[in-house]
């Protein structure tokens, strides 16, 4: 009995142990670009998808200090991930991908899907999440989400922004709480013998 009880004290300080661990950083910050793009139709208010985008460059990444705010404003932006997406899209790998030109690396981001918002008044607003990854050391893979906006013809200037929702990391929490759990267990069952 004495044996099983140390032994759940050497889980519970493990767990403990382990919840002070290092994690990696969340990309945080938010991006604008712009940029021209072809759409599959003259009338906005018919157009299902962007058949090519040229031009795109990072314009008034914010705020000062965080992953995206550092980016240099008019850096080019790689969409060939995005070449002849559908606004109603699934899954697409390496839709966006920008050098930060900082600590982290290059940032793609992956879309998860895809929906038209808006499509009224020759205006269309197109809504996405999915997730932003960095190749720089030290960052985790974040959330994000994003809107598309254009209005005007088939060659359109248009709009993309893109936020990062991050979820915080429990800094160990849950670690912390089996372990406070076992423990308590331990006692209960000791009290009952």
């Amino acid at each position: 009995m004495k044996n099983s009880f140390i032994k759940l004290l050497s889980v519970a300080a493990t767990a403990l142990a382990l919840s002070g661990t290092a994690q990696a950083a969340l990309i945080t910050g938010s991006i604008d670009f712009s940029g021209g793009a072809t759409l599959d139709n003259a009338t906005v208010s018919l157009a299902t998808k962007v058949v090519s985008f040229s031009g795109v460059a990072v314009v008034n990444p914010f705020p000062n200090g965080t992953t995206l705010g550092s980016i240099t404003n008019g850096t080019s932006v790689n969409m060939a991930g995005a070449a002849n997406w559908s606004f109603n899209s699934g899954a697409l790998p390496a839709f966006w991908v920008v050098n930060s030109g900082g600590a982290a690396g290059t940032i793609t981001f992956n879309l998860a899907s895809s929906s038209l918002f808006s499509n009224a008044g020759g205006f269309i607003t197109v809504n996405g999440f999915g997730t932003m990854s960095a190749s720089g050391a030290g960052f985790d893979v974040t959330n994000g989400t994003w809107q598309f906006s254009t209005q005007g013809g088939q060659d359109v200037n248009f709009s993309f922004s893109s936020t990062t929702t991050a979820q915080a990391p429990d800094g160990g929490t849950t670690a912390v709480m089996a372990g406070m759990a076992l423990v308590g267990l331990a006692l209960f069952r000791r009290r009952l013998a």
